[in-house]
């Protein structure tokens, strides 16, 4: 199911921080609209920024607010982040897939 841009709430954080993560980031930003942080399970991350944005542990961005919206942007473990996310109590979770026009998609693919 897509969801638009525009239903996102204000706490947007993308996980994890990778290429694909980059993409969606200035996808979103293109369209107004602003990430708040980048989340990963590695240590070796956490506490850099990319374009402003930190990149904490997933748990930490929870605490920082819990209506935040976590979009998922790691197609290979999809189903383990999600329930990672679930665990630490974030309540919406979304694929990147359900964000983007379909010709995003296809241009975040290949």
């Amino acid at each position: 199911m897509r969801i638009s841009t525009e239903n996102l709430s204000s706490e947007i954080y993308l996980m994890p921080f990778n290429a694909t993560a980059v993409l969606a980031y200035h996808f979103l930003k293109n369209k107004g609209i602003f990430v708040t942080s980048f989340c990963d399970n590695n240590k070796a991350l956490r506490g850099n920024r990319y374009d402003g944005c930190e990149i904490l542990d997933p748990t930490e961005a929870f605490g920082k607010n819990l209506k935040g919206v976590i979009i998922l942007c790691e197609s290979l473990h999809y189903d383990a982040i999600a329930k990672q996310c679930v665990e630490i109590g974030f309540k919406k979770v979304l694929y990147l897939e359900q964000i983007l026009p379909y010709d995003g998609a296809a241009l975040l693919s290949g």
